[in-house]
């Protein structure tokens, strides 16, 4: 009874702006193929977006998890402060009663990053059909909250596994540059969520490599690893074709596979290449209160240049102190290979962006103080 009366609560007392719950972030009103996707997957129980979307509360109490916006025509819309407001309000209240799993980004910057915009190819699912533009699908609310929920189970899962990746600050920056949460762009040689490449998949697939991770998940009686387990077995039995973009993109089982093939391969990643070229590092600097950030900012600079260039990378700044090595990976870093640190660098420019140009307080003036932190659920 108790349960009900909130969230009736929560509904009737919103403003009519936080009930615009499906007005699209980016993209047409009328493009809803994604929407359209999504809702199907989560009716089927045999996908993993089923298990994602009760695991979270998803579609329970839509009003009490909105954000009321002021949408323009450029790329500096911005949101009313009371309105936002109103959404911490409400959304912790929702949370409490319906006892979901907190997510791990701030949907304030969730938002906020999906504002920027790609210029390469959308590609339609399962037709596969690319186009520059044309499709320019609806990505609301619905679905933002939906990724985030996706990377979160995975974090959490991963965690409960004891498999190291990105923590949510650098998992935040990586896939604000990648995809700004937009699942439906791919270029030739990458595609989707994490614009997986076909090399990253290969070796996520090799026996000495990546693929005990796989097993891992397929062997996982974790009920957090469910939504994982689903895909990891199925794939273990017909490896995807990345040649085939749609299986790392269409929402109920795509989508899904690109976020957890990202965050497995930079497990792969840390075990096989990063932790072995850090390990005297970390011994050494042990004590330091960063040494968790340049763990992470070795193993995110994997992601882009690959394992050879971080490795180098890692090789040139380990003799400096943790923060002076923080400071230089985030800055070019040019040899005869080329620039080393090409990857971060963009990062850290995208960032910057974000923090100038799309946030606003609250969380704005946080997040000039402690970075990509500040967009990352603590509780």
């Amino acid at each position: 009874m108790t349960k009900f009366y909130l969230i009736f609560l929560i509904a009737v007392t919103i403003s009519p702006n936080i009930q615009a719950q499906n007005k699209c972030i980016s993209g047409k009103e009328s493009s809803s193929h994604l929407l359209d996707q999504m809702k199907t997957a989560s009716q089927n129980p045999q996908s993993p977006t089923y298990s994602i979307f009760k695991a979270y509360n998803l579609g329970q109490s839509t009003e009490g998890n909105a954000i009321a916006s002021e949408f323009c025509t450029d790329d500096k819309c911005r949101f009313r402060q009371s309105e936002m407001a109103d959404f911490k309000r409400i959304s912790e209240a929702t949370t409490k009663v319906l006892k979901a799993p907190q997510m791990a980004f701030k949907m304030e910057c969730v938002i906020a990053g999906a504002q920027f915009k790609a210029e390469t190819s959308e590609i339609h699912c399962p037709s596969g059909k690319r186009t520059k533009g044309s499709f320019d699908f609806c990505v609301n609310q619905d679905l933002l909250a939906y990724q985030n929920a996706v990377v979160s189970n995975f974090q959490d899962c991963l965690q409960a596994s004891g498999i190291r990746t990105l923590d949510a600050a650098h998992l935040f920056k990586m896939f604000t540059l990648e995809s700004a949460f937009k699942p439906y762009y791919a270029y030739p040689g990458g595609v989707g969520f994490g614009q997986l490449t076909s090399i990253f998949v290969n070796d996520l697939h090799e026996a000495h490599r990546g693929r005990k991770f796989i097993q891992a998940m397929a062997n996982s009686n974790n009920s957090q690893c469910q939504a994982a387990k689903i895909i990891a077995e199925k794939d273990l039995q017909n490896k995807p074709r990345h040649s085939d973009n749609c299986s790392f993109v269409t929402i109920g089982e795509g989508l899904e596979r690109n976020i957890l093939y990202s965050m497995l391969g930079l497990a792969s990643s840390w075990k096989n290449d990063i932790e072995p070229k850090l390990r005297k590092y970390i011994a050494k600097h042990a004590g330091h209160p960063r040494i968790e950030e340049v763990k992470n900012m070795a193993l995110l600079n994997s992601y882009g240049p690959g394992r050879a260039k971080a490795r180098a990378t890692i090789d040139r700044l380990s003799g400096l102190p943790p923060d002076k090595f923080l400071a230089a990976i985030k800055k070019p870093l040019r040899t005869k290979r080329g620039n080393l640190t090409y990857y971060t660098d963009r990062i850290e420019r995208r960032q910057k962006n974000l923090l100038t140009t799309k946030l606003i307080d609250p969380v704005k003036s946080e997040y000039a103080k402690t970075g990509a932190n500040a967009c990352v659920n603590t509780n």
